[in-house]
């Protein structure tokens, strides 16, 4: 009878696509790649990933975050979605889609051009802090969507394989941003 039960339990989750695996003798669930076309994905807005909502946010300072990855970067800390406000209050990435016309920059190179209209290849720390000094805490509304993906070093990195700086494998989201919306 057991056996029964757990050939009965194998096969319905291979037929949802879900399977179980050991991984550092700690049980991970797994499904394929093409799954996730055909289950909602929920992001940290809690909508579902590629679902486009209205946003309240304010501008973070990677800075302020405290790790090397994050310096020199901007976040979004998202207050309220579609008019709910959130009792966790996520910093996420963000970057604006093609023919955005947000003023908005994710890095401090970024914000340099949208505030000079020119490039530069160099920036002082206190010039830095200047361009800061009235968009850092900036707040938005905005019309966005989530996406994700998956990025960092595998866990079963070769040894002939030379290390790069990065983040341990991992997925995560961040926000394409449409547009800014006026709060009128």
């Amino acid at each position: 009878m057991k056996n029964l039960t757990t050939l009965a339990l194998a096969i319905a989750m291979i037929s949802a696509g879900v399977t179980a695996v050991r991984a550092e003798e700690k049980e991970v669930k797994s499904i394929t790649a093409e799954s996730l076309n055909t289950i909602a994905v929920v992001g940290k807005l809690g909508v579902p990933l590629g679902e486009v909502a209205t946003i309240r946010a304010i501008i973070v300072d990677g800075d302020s975050l405290r790790t090397k990855a994050d310096m020199g970067s901007f976040f979004l800390r998202v207050t309220e979605v579609n008019g709910k406000k959130l009792d966790s209050e996520p910093i996420i990435d963000f970057f604006l889609a093609p023919g955005s016309r947000a003023k908005l920059a994710n890095d401090n190179f970024e914000l340099y051009e949208l505030k000079t209209g020119k490039k530069t290849g160099e920036l002082t720390g206190s010039k830095i802090e200047k361009l800061k000094e009235d968009y850092v805490g900036r707040a938005l509304l905005l019309q966005v969507y989530e996406l994700g993906s998956f990025s960092g070093l595998p866990k079963n990195l070769p040894q002939e394989v030379m290390v790069w700086q990065d983040r341990g494998f991992h997925f995560r989201t961040y926000l394409r941003i449409l547009r800014e919306v006026d709060a009128k």
